[in-house]
């Protein structure tokens, strides 16, 4: 995936501060960060029905937390709107969680790529 600078889905920086630059620790917390947003995933889908806002609400917390973490701004800002509006109906949630794993995979596919490269 090459992308252009304004495009990057990740702001390296931002996790090369929280890594200290460790390589070692950066590749971990990518593992880490994968399987739990992995998990917030499956979590939002299983929570999408009415009645479930809180659960939605709470997970979408937990992931923004996540992206905010290592730098992936339009991540958590896809999650903070999901956590700030947990009372959407079924069809407008299904449609930011597309967006939402959209842009993990983009996350994750820019993150593999400049952590392991070829």
């Amino acid at each position: 995936m090459n992308v252009s600078k304004g495009d990057v889905p990740v702001d390296l920086r931002q996790l090369r501060n929280l890594t200290d630059g460790d390589s070692d620790l950066e590749r971990k917390l990518l593992g880490l960060f994968v399987e739990q947003s992995q998990l917030c995933i499956t979590s939002l889908k299983q929570h999408i029905h009415q009645g479930e806002e809180e659960e939605w609400k709470m997970q979408s917390h937990k992931f923004k937390g996540s992206a905010a973490n290592i730098g992936a701004l339009q991540l958590k800002k896809l999650c903070e709107h999901a956590e700030h509006n947990y009372t959407l109906s079924q069809d407008m949630k299904n449609t930011l969680l597309l967006a939402i794993e959209d842009e993990f995979e983009a996350v994750k596919t820019y993150l593999e790529e400049q952590l392991f490269p070829d």
